[in-house]
């Protein structure tokens, strides 16, 4: 089984409400996902958990334009969670269709880190892909992926 991760795209710092929730993508940020999803394209057969805030759900917009996805989740749980947030959240998952995790940090990186059992720390708009030697999305637990992708564009 694989596991997508992919941090948000380049940020406002603050938002026109003043909560972080709401933060929008910057330009750079739109470039950022517009290249991550030429990037991505030919993707398919994929099932989409992403961050309810307004930065992931943008991200998801762009970099879904040119993928097949089976299904898209979007939750509150993911928002600013930890590692281990994001573990109980996917041992819940029941498809057994591979995932794509779209978040944020420090929560993102931990949990690639976790995955892998190694430091692993993801930019903004970054993407790894993992593989998994597991039957169901309850068996993921610390150091049983292996890391066979990684990416991210480079705007400045």
């Amino acid at each position: 089984m694989k596991i997508h991760l992919l941090r948000h795209a380049k940020t406002n710092q603050i938002s026109k409400s003043g909560l972080d929730f709401d933060r929008e993508l910057l330009p750079k940020g739109i470039k950022q996902a517009e290249l991550m999803s030429d990037y991505l394209k030919g993707l398919d057969n994929i099932d989409i958990h992403c961050s309810a805030s307004k930065r992931t759900m943008e991200t998801f917009e762009i970099i879904t334009k040119k993928l097949k996805f089976h299904s898209i989740h979007f939750t509150n749980e993911l928002y600013l969670c930890t590692h281990l947030d994001i573990l109980k959240y996917v041992n819940t998952i029941s498809s057994k269709n591979d995932i794509f995790l779209i978040g944020h940090n420090k929560g993102i990186s931990d949990f690639a880190s976790y995955l892998c059992d190694e430091f692993i720390d993801f930019k903004t708009c970054e993407y790894s892909c993992f593989n998994l030697d597991i039957q169901s999305w309850s068996e993921v637990s610390a150091g049983l992926a292996k890391k066979t992708n990684s990416y991210r564009p480079d705007v400045n």
